[in-house]
């Protein structure tokens, strides 16, 4: 456990020699070049941003939306899934925990996308604009990237669901919808694990607000955002601390905040994220047939 597979060595003809020494996330591993400081926690993206905030809940799951997005949950005990990563949140020489992470492929990328493809002038200082005045977008399947979990596809282009003439607002509000709807099909299948009774957002697009409010009101959840947007950063941080129980404080001393969204009753949105979960499902089942391609 906890070490390199004796079973993928031999599938791989890999001799177990050559392979480097397997040690915990936290540990000593070193120092940092040329100096005395020690370097004790070494992790990736994920499993330091579910601690951005210190040591979460297993009923509360972490949304990172930057260039791409993540949801994760921390796990009781280890359990895998059919359509999500089960990975290892924490290890040191003693103890492991570990979390469910799904990914999801396009989203501050998606906008970078449709800001070319669309030619859409000063898309970021327009959209918290737009999220507030566009009522009823199009439903847009975002495949920017390729489709992330629980579908793993790259083969699915990118498409409206229906033919339309639509605004510069609709389609950079759709956008931002795919985004919502491919997080909250996430959340459901962690729900279906066992139930969430909150979330944390953190990364750049956790600032719009129109974002966060809109996952709320899909999700049914109160949705917590801190004004801290480098979760990844602050989680290796806490790693590197020994975990402490007091996390409260930036790099400038100063107390960091949150801002709550509280679910709203939102019947468009519901009916649109069911039309983008029967296309979805009809596109993952089948060759694409039907779809305006951009």
């Amino acid at each position: 456990m906890l070490d390199w597979s004796e079973r993928l060595c031999r599938l791989y003809g890999i001799e177990r020699h050559l392979l480097p020494t397997c040690v915990p996330m936290c540990a000593h591993h070193g120092t940092l070049l040329d100096t005395q400081i020690p370097v004790t926690a070494v992790c990736g993206d994920q499993n330091a941003a579910i601690f951005g905030s210190g040591n979460p809940g297993p009923d509360v799951a972490q949304v990172n939306i930057g260039s791409g997005a993540f949801v994760l949950r921390k796990l009781e005990r280890l359990s895998a899934s059919a359509s999500q990563l089960t990975g290892i949140a924490y290890a040191d020489s003693h103890t492991v925990s570990y979390m469910r992470e799904a990914t999801i492929n396009g989203a501050g990328n998606a906008l970078s996308w449709a800001s070319e493809q669309w030619q859409l002038d000063h898309l970021q200082q327009q959209l918290p604009g737009w999220l507030l005045q566009v009522e009823q977008p199009p439903v847009f399947i975002n495949t920017i990237g390729g489709l992330g979990t629980p579908w793993m596809r790259d083969d699915i282009p990118s498409s409206f669901v229906a033919e339309g003439d639509y605004s510069d607002a609709e389609k950079a509000v759709a956008v931002i919808e795919s985004i919502v709807f491919m997080i909250q099909l996430n959340l459901e299948l962690m729900q279906a694990e066992a139930p969430l009774q909150g979330l944390e957002a953190s990364g750049g697009l956790s600032q719009l607000d129109g974002l966060c409010q809109k996952l709320s009101n899909l999700s049914g959840l109160v949705l917590e955002r801190s004004d801290v947007i480098e979760a990844t950063a602050r989680g290796v941080a806490w790693l590197a601390a020994g975990r402490p129980d007091a996390w409260n404080l930036a790099a400038d001393g100063v107390v960091t905040g949150s801002e709550c969204f509280a679910p709203q009753p939102d019947q468009l949105l519901h009916e649109r994220y069911q039309v983008f979960k029967t296309h979805m499902q009809r596109l993952t089942r089948q060759d694409p047939q039907g779809c305006t391609r951009l």
